[in-house]
């Protein structure tokens, strides 16, 4: 059992090592080479003015040579013995130039030294004794462990700038480790072989279990806090899986064989910077997404990624993209979490884009080789180009170890920037482009015709194959498209164009049409896209057309930077300025959305989203239009909210409209409608118009009915125009204007007090409404029935609003809207929203109450866990009698006979590292620019052979 015990603790060590690194362990064959590369060291630290008092290894080396005879025994004549002692030298060497590190190095192994019991005696007295063996497997364990952890920590990159962080995290364990040595000790000691050295790997293994207990809840604390104070959505990680599902296999694989792409996935080759960039619908970022999962691969790749698109904020989207790198690495290292949190949490710092970009060189050093690709920076307004991409070439050509694809149009705003830079031009991989086309046009056609079943020939649909292929490889964009949106890249085939091409077959009657649809669909995107509509307009009634409208106009023109859910758009489908009242006569179908079809498509967490990023642009979306639209789905749905107020309607009554979904869109347009009313009255110049006049109409039925509830008293509200100076167009409504500013008062004072549930304050009720609201919902979610509801429809109900009910009650939050799918997520969520700096220290009660300000912070500190006080500095060091004035540095083999020494404190070593002697009378041999070493020994100062006066 002791002897796996030793294999165990052996191959755990050996799998962090190299081949050569196993050898040289191998190849210290006693405690006397370890001695001797110690002493190497000494002289080297003391040619630099740097002595450390490596004499605390002295305890250790002894306990390790005294544990060679019973380990041997133990053996057996398997080669476990270097792995006791030759990690030390590996260590040493490798933290010599580092003297931070190696004090804290040299200190733990002292304190493991001092720890470990006394072999010499007791390797004699159990020779035989299985207990006592399994006693010294324990102990040879934890000693190989704390190698294991230190020479980890040491190898990773960067690993200077994250050793205080990371080895103030892996205190814990290490205190267990010595706590573990000590009882082993302790049991030794008293020869007990019976019921307590059964119990001790028991001890041991609770002792873990509770160490990596609490380093985890550290991590996972800091990690929250990381990632509360970064603000970076999760979107990106369902877009990456959303584009690689949509990849038929088989295609897009030529990417990573070209010679642009392995030029820039060599390390140490090429430039560091490459531009993909291709015409709309050629793949791009379905090549993205394949060389991301290409790169995810292998392990010795780190790769981060980011996918622009049309919900991507306007402005400022280059703190978004380093705000989510940072993000991105905290995921892919979790141990950057302490240092992260110690560089932008403690320190107060803000996430802006000039302490990013000096922060994010820093979390490279923890990488060998990095890649970054991000995909779409033309769907991004064209003023934001230059600083993305010149903040992002920097990092690349500035950080070796860190690589940039870029993946976009070309357009004038992006290749003035990339001038240079090595390109890959999609439409010039014709033969690769065409191949991917014909695989996925057969593989789509061979569907459409056993949707058929089989009643087309299959002559026919080789003949429709062949005309997709050639028209695709001659595909164009219009001259005026072209000027619009930059140059293109050749003719080679447009994936879109094949897209929307097959889509219309899906909706052909008879075999002309198949062959007819095919020849006179438009090369143009722009005529592609209008002749699709046209199609789509020639299948509706006239009133639909203005539905077609309205959902695009929300898809485009929706707040909060998310896609919208299915049953949102349903409803934003439905209420227009004739129609303000859901109902059960005016509840929409599930499948009205089936209308917009082949321009929207399913995308991650039942929302819809658009098949390509040139939509939005297309001609049939106004923007005017689609911002009354969604105002005045908004005002209505508001409206019809504050019967969850009437406290004369049942409480069964409102659970049953809930159920029903007439509410579906009340999270949105609380959250979002004084933003959409105030853009729309300063696009139409406030109420001048028809279309205005009819929502200031709305706005007035919404002041009667919320002062009807509340009162007149209510709209007394101080002046507010200071929070929006778009309030002067309310002048004309005193009870909306008073409505909307009561509402921005109450958003303010909520999110400055941070507070989880709604204001007593709220005036507006709209916030109480919206309260009520999720509480019907959560019951709902966790009922069995509801009177009056069929079965069938609550477990639809369940399985639209579940995934997403547990909504955020702070204003602004990105979960304010969109959700969690339980209650216990949402506690978590709303925890950090009031998250406290806490205090690490062992312990400590400020381990989970944690402090409101950095202030209170460090003033805990310095009162409860102050810095030791500085030792006091003698004033003169005396020189030994009859040593020269020549004193080499002292080895360790004669440390002690040879060197007297002062000695300090160790935990004081933070504190005298800062001192420097005022004034030095140097004695030959030694520099003057003297100074205490951080380990609290005399480093500098030290000589044998003269004296110092300060």
């Amino acid at each position: 059992m002791a002897l796996l015990q030793l294999q165990r603790a052996c191959e755990r060590f050996r799998s962090h090592l190299s081949d050569e690194e196993t050898r040289r362990v191998e190849n210290v064959k006693s405690v006397e080479d370890v001695r001797e590369a110690i002493s190497q060291i000494e002289h080297y630290l003391a040619s630099r003015q740097k002595l450390r008092n490596f004499e605390r290894l002295v305890p250790f080396l002894d306990a390790a040579d005294r544990l060679t005879k019973p380990i041997d025994v133990l053996s057996n004549g398997v080669p476990f013995l270097p792995y006791i002692w030759a990690p030390l030298k590996l260590i040493l060497q490798i933290s010599q130039d580092h003297t931070h590190a190696l004090d804290k190095i040299l200190a733990a192994y002292s304190r493991i030294g001092a720890s470990l019991p006394r072999f010499s005696r007791y390797g004699n007295a159990f020779p035989d004794s299985h207990d006592f063996q399994q006693l010294l497997g324990h102990i040879y364990e934890d000693i190989i462990d704390f190698h294991c952890h230190a020479y980890r920590l040491v190898q990773k990159p960067g690993w200077v700038m994250l050793f205080s962080t990371c080895w103030g995290r892996f205190q814990h364990r290490f205190d267990s480790l010595i706590e573990s040595i000590d009882t082993t000790s302790q049991l030794i000691d008293r020869e007990a072989a019976s019921y307590e050295i059964v119990q001790a790997r028991e001890w041991r293994q609770k002792a873990l279990e509770k160490a990596q207990d609490q380093e985890k809840k550290e991590e996972l604390y800091q990690r929250e806090a990381v990632n509360k104070w970064l603000q970076v959505s999760d979107r990106n990680e369902e877009k990456l899986e959303r584009l690689h599902n949509r990849c038929l296999d088989g295609t897009s694989q030529w990417v990573t064989g070209s010679p642009q792409v392995r030029s820039w996935l060599q390390k140490g080759r090429g430039k560091p910077v490459l531009w993909l960039h291709g015409k709309p619908g050629s793949g791009k970022s379905i090549l993205c997404s394949q060389l991301i999962y290409f790169l995810r691969s292998n392990p010795t790749w780190k790769c981060l990624f980011f996918f622009c698109d049309y919900h991507s904020t306007g402005y400022g989207v280059t703190v978004q993209v380093l705000r989510s790198i940072c993000a991105q690495i905290l995921d892919l290292v979790p141990e950057t979490a302490s240092f992260m949190y110690k560089e932008c949490v403690v320190s107060g710092k803000t996430p802006s884009t000039s302490f990013l970009k000096e922060l994010i060189p820093k979390l490279f050093s923890f990488f060998d080789d990095l890649r970054l690709i991000i995909d779409g920076i033309d769907e991004i307004v064209s003023s934001e180009h230059g600083e993305l991409i010149k903040t992002l070439t920097k990092l690349a050509e500035t950080q070796e170890n860190f690589r940039l694809l870029i993946s976009s149009q070309d357009i004038p705003s992006i290749a003035r920037n990339l001038k240079g830079r090595p390109t890959l031009i999609v439409g010039k991989q014709s033969a690769s482009v065409c191949k991917d086309i014909g695989l996925i046009v057969s593989n789509r056609l061979e569907t459409i015709r056993e949707g058929l079943d089989g009643h087309v020939p299959q002559s026919v649909f080789t003949e429709i194959r062949e005309t997709i292929l050639k028209r695709a490889e001659g595909m164009s964009i219009s001259p005026k498209r072209e000027k619009k949106m930059g140059k293109t890249d050749g003719s080679a085939g447009m994936f879109l164009w094949v897209h929307l091409v097959l889509q219309v077959l899906e909706t052909t009657d008879s075999i002309q049409e198949l062959r007819s649809s095919v020849e006179a669909f438009p090369k143009d995107l722009e005529e592609a896209y209008y002749k699709t509509l046209t199609s789509i307009i020639s299948r509706c009634q006239a009133t639909d057309v203005s539905k077609l409208r309205r959902i695009f106009g929300w898809m485009v023109f929706s707040k909060g930077g998310q896609p919208m859910r299915r049953f949102e758009l349903r409803l934003g489908r439905i209420l227009h300025a004739d129609s303000t009242i859901i109902n059960e006569k005016t509840k929409p179908f599930s499948n009205v959305l089936d209308l917009c079809k082949p321009f929207i498509e399913d995308g991650p967490g039942a929302t819809m989203v658009f098949i390509h990023a040139t939509v939005p642009n297309g001609p049939f979306i106004n923007k005017e239009d689609s911002c009354r639209d969604i105002t005045t789905a908004c005002i209505a749905q508001l409206t019809q909210s504050l019967a969850l107020a009437d406290e004369t309607m049942e409480r069964l009554q409102h659970l049953y409209c809930v159920a029903q979904g007439f509410y579906g869109l009340l999270p949105y347009a609380h959250e979002h409608w004084i933003e959409h009313l105030l853009e729309y009255l300063e696009l139409s110049q406030g109420f001048c118009t028809p279309d205005s006049s009819r929502i200031q109409g709305q706005l007035m039925a919404l002041a009667r009915s919320w002062i009807g509830l509340v009162g007149e008293e209510a709209t007394r509200i101080s002046n507010a125009e200071s929070l929006d100076p778009r309030l002067h167009w309310l002048e004309s409504l005193p009870s909306a204007r008073a409505l909307v500013q009561g509402t921005l008062v109450l958003r303010k004072a909520t999110k400055e007090s941070v507070e989880t549930v709604p204001s007593p304050r709220d005036a507006t009720l709209l916030s109480s409404v919206r309260t009520r609201y999720h509480t019907y919902v959560v019951d709902l979610l966790t009922g069995t029935n509801c009177p009056g509801l069929l079965a069938k429809n609550l477990i639809a109900f369940k399985e639209e609003y579940g995934p997403t009910a547990f909504v955020c009650s702070i204003y602004g939050c990105d979960k304010a809207v969109v959700g969690y799918s339980s209650a216990l997520q949402l506690k978590d969520h709303s925890a950090r929203h009031q998250e406290k700096l806490r205090c690490f220290s062992q312990d400590c009660f400020y381990n989970d109450v944690g402090f409101t300000s950095l202030r209170q912070f460090n003033d805990h500190q310095r009162r409860c866990h102050p810095s030791p006080p500085l030792p006091s500095i003698p004033r003169q060091i005396p020189q030994r009698p009859g040593q020269g004035s020549q004193a080499p540095a002292t080895s360790l083999a004669n440390a002690k006979q040879d060197r007297q020494e002062l000695h300090f404190p160790a935990e004081s070593s933070r504190n005298i590292g800062l001192q420097k002697l005022r004034s030095v009378r140097a004695f030959p041999g030694v520099c003057t620019n003297t100074r205490w070493s951080p380990a609290g020994a005399p480093g500098d100062a030290t000589d044998n052979g003269g004296k110092v006066s300060v």
